[in-house]
């Protein structure tokens, strides 16, 4: 169920400067716009909004009863899925310098724009209208939502009648030259109808840390993740998909619910957006029907409809057939032909070995490194190499790369890596770790 957070504010404050800060990781592309905020007026024609577009152009917006006034569209357009970006827009009609009445930021820098139009009024943004964050409403009336972002998002902060510079919200890594967040606000003082949603506090994602400490409201239901900007995990990749091996088998997978839902009618595979070389990794796969394959995958299929999760590049648990793939060979050995299990697999790539476990109980001992289920990895061709994958004939997979949950379903304990990262359903091996950015960085990748 699509979800967002709303305010009506109590009373109006100024509409003519603002400058709104926000962090977001797209998930979803579905080929519709999806809306960061919006704030419509008493009707459809009297709205600002900063929105992502049907062709993933990055939009800010305003229009006064019907008529554009004022409107930035980029010519880049975000379709990245495995990334957080930082998008800051200010307005301030009133400023005597055209080219600063309104003004657009992603990651730190000010991206080329199709549309550059000035604004000579004022917004909806800070009147009484109801604000959503996540949706875009039509007519104000909280029931005509549509413009749903898929995806997750932090650190929303508002502040009303201010500008501030892009650099008060972010720097650049001096060694990677990455455009980093800063988790604190440039101000204390938010102004009338300014907000800070920091959504760390996974029982309260809409509190407001502002100074105003004002009540939002949720629609639908909020899934908190340990994703964050100061620590990207890994998802699945809904760029990267496969329809299968037999014939017969057509469309793209369902991946959803964060990136860690995957299924399809018929067969299909999809991988991971992270990958590593070095660091001994974990993660977890429940599955609610057996006749499914999961495991690493080393390389793009090539054979399309002709190889699937056959192909040499994969290494893989089957229940449906109790059998273990290795380098597409298949073996007796594998895990219980069982419906509803949860699996939990290591991954050595410095070693060349992978374990596997189910329900809690591992098959071989990761932590001591012996009992490998696989002695050696998949044909490379990604670098890095190892990919975790899983392939679909029927029903759906649920990951959990440390992120706290499967699909949307929290892993209900709080087991973390050795480096306290991430929350699992077991306890991680001694000596492997959440596959995320912070741990890629410590561990090597």
């Amino acid at each position: 169920m699509a979800a967002y957070i709303y305010i009506d504010p109590a009373s109006g404050a100024t509409t003519s400067k603002w400058t709104y800060s926000v962090w977001c990781k797209r998930t979803g592309l579905n080929g519709l716009p999806q809306s960061l905020l919006t704030s419509t007026g008493g009707g459809s024609t009297t709205y600002t909004e900063i929105t992502f577009n049907a062709d993933d152009t990055l939009t800010f917006y305003n229009s006064d009863g019907g008529s554009a006034d004022g409107q930035l569209k980029t010519s880049a357009k975000y379709r990245d899925i495995g990334a957080w970006m930082h998008v800051v827009c200010i307005y301030d009609s009133a400023n005597v310098t055209t080219t600063d009445k309104m003004k657009m930021y992603v990651n730190g820098v000010e991206p080329d724009f199709q549309t550059d139009d000035a604004p000579s009024g004022n917004t909806t943004i800070g009147n009484t209208y109801p604000h959503f964050i996540g949706a875009y409403d039509s007519d104000a009336s909280r029931t005509a939502n549509t413009q749903y972002f898929l995806g997750d998002m932090s650190h929303s902060q508002m502040y009303n009648n201010a500008v501030y510079a892009v650099t008060d919200f972010g720097s650049f890594d001096a060694t990677s030259g990455i455009w980093k967040i800063k988790t604190s606000g440039p101000s204390a003082t938010y102004g009338t109808n300014g907000w800070f949603l920091k959504m760390e506090d996974r029982t309260n994602l809409d509190l407001d840390s502002s100074n105003n400490a004002y009540t939002f409201s949720t629609s639908g239901t909020l899934t908190p993740t340990y994703d964050n900007p100061s620590n990207n995990f890994c998802t699945l990749n809904p760029l990267w998909t496969d329809t299968g091996y037999w014939s017969g088998d057509t469309g793209t997978p369902d991946i959803s619910d964060g990136n860690l839902q995957g299924g399809k009618a018929t067969h299909c595979n999809y991988l991971s957006t992270m990958a590593t070389d070095t660091m001994k990794c974990y993660w977890e796969v429940y599955v609610n029907d057996t006749n499914q394959a999961f495991g690493i995958v080393g390389a793009r299929p090539t054979g399309g409809v002709t190889q699937g999760y056959n192909d040499t590049t994969y290494n893989a648990v089957y229940p449906y057939a109790s059998k273990i793939r290795t380098n597409g060979v298949e073996a007796g050995g594998g895990p219980a032909t069982t419906a509803d299990s949860y699996y939990m697999f290591a991954l050595d790539p410095a070693n060349n070995k992978m374990w596997y476990g189910r329900e809690g109980t591992w098959v071989g001992d990761p932590a001591a490194g012996t009992g490998a289920t696989w002695t050696t990895l998949p044909e490379v061709e990604f670098t890095p190499t190892a990919h975790p994958m899983a392939t679909t004939q029927e029903n759906n997979s649920y990951f959990n790369f440390g992120n706290g949950y499967f699909g949307g379903t929290s892993s209900g304990t709080t087991e973390a890596d050795d480096a306290g990262i991430g929350q699992f359903k077991y306890n991680v091996p001694t000596g492997f770790y959440a596959l995320c950015t912070k741990n890629i960085k410590a561990y090597g990748g």
